[in-house]
């Protein structure tokens, strides 16, 4: 157990100052616009300068942002598809200041903490302790297990384990 937190600690630290200085790859009031719940009859000025439906717009920028941040290594599509399910905006941005190996890396840790004995809580805990938001670490952790270690999705979402 002590050596999963160790790894889990590593994982944190090593992404740590990869995101502190890391520029977003998104203008703030792209992601912005785009998180709003109710986006349908919403009209908006693209960088052409065109009035294009907020919709399509967002389609097409998410569709930007996954071409950069998603790798193109078989094995690891399972990962991104959980993690885009699963994604707010904010944690896309995250992913992508931080990188897909560096994101992948990170999300490596956490199924052999879980499988060493250690909790959904003490996960959080311990993410909590970290610089990184909470929306990203939602998002990998939902996806890591989803996809490395599935016998663990029944605890999702509970408060005790």
């Amino acid at each position: 157990m002590f050596k999963a937190v160790c790894t889990l600690i590593a994982g944190l630290i090593s992404v740590a100052p990869a995101l502190a200085s890391a520029q977003p790859a998104l203008n703030a009031s792209v992601s912005g616009v785009c998180g709003l719940n109710n986006r349908s009859g919403y009209l908006i000025v693209d960088e052409a300068g065109n009035l294009v439906d907020l919709v399509d717009y967002c389609r097409r920028h998410q569709n930007q942002l996954e071409s950069r941040i998603l790798p193109s290594t078989p094995g690891s599509s399972a990962f991104w598809q959980a993690f885009e399910a699963s994604a707010s905006p904010e944690a896309i941005v995250v992913a992508d200041s931080l990188g897909a190996e560096e994101v992948v890396a990170y999300a490596s840790t956490i199924c052999p903490f879980l499988e060493q004995g250690g909790s959904l809580p003490e996960l959080r805990q311990i993410q909590g302790d970290g610089h990184l938001p909470t929306s990203f670490e939602v998002a990998v952790t939902y996806a890591a297990i989803n996809t490395y270690c599935p016998a663990f999705r029944s605890e999702i979402g509970r408060r005790g384990r």
